[in-house]
């Protein structure tokens, strides 16, 4: 399970006569929460796993503490973010303890990969495609208020640029 922190993540689905296909893309969605004027669109989802990847952009609040006497200083709390660079990452640490090797893996299985996020958020992710029904797929909208101050949601579906649109109430 997924969970992409300050969006609303909705699953939607198109169904009808087999083998038809026709013109789905994100841009054609928009989500309306407790009645606001202004909709929110669908965040792409490079932002979507970027925000979700990189902890960097979104960490919450952070204590740190220091203290020094003459020239010395001790300093608790800080955070050594990772930017994706190893030279970066390493910069201004100093080297590694050497340590006893891990437990053997004597369960035969292959050890865990590090999952992929934007490749598996690609596998589920409703993107622009001429696609034959029935499809579906996830679109995440940018939220950062209180999931309990929602009252209602209202996703809109418009295929054609100023066509008739398709309001869908959600239950929050």
């Amino acid at each position: 399970m997924l969970f992409a922190e300050n969006h609303l993540v909705i699953e939607v689905a198109f169904f009808g006569p087999s083998g038809r296909s026709f013109l789905i893309a994100p841009e054609h969605f928009t989500l309306t929460i407790n009645g606001k004027r202004i909709p929110l669109l669908p965040d792409p989802v490079g932002v979507v796993a970027g925000s979700m990847r990189d902890s960097i952009w979104n960490q919450g609040p952070n204590l740190e503490a220091s203290g020094s006497i003459g020239n010395s200083g001790v300093v608790l709390g800080r955070r050594h973010p990772d930017t994706g660079v190893p030279d970066l990452d390493r910069a201004g640490r100093d080297p590694q303890m050497p340590r006893a090797p891990g437990p053997e893996n004597r369960s035969g299985m292959p050890p865990k990969q590090r999952l992929d996020i934007p490749a598996e958020l690609e596998l589920v992710t409703l993107t622009r495609c001429e696609c034959k029904v029935p499809v579906a797929g996830l679109l995440y909208f940018p939220y950062r208020g209180k999931l309990k101050a929602i009252q209602s949601m209202i996703l809109h579906y418009t295929a054609v640029a100023d066509g008739p649109t398709l309001a869908i109430p959600i239950n929050p």
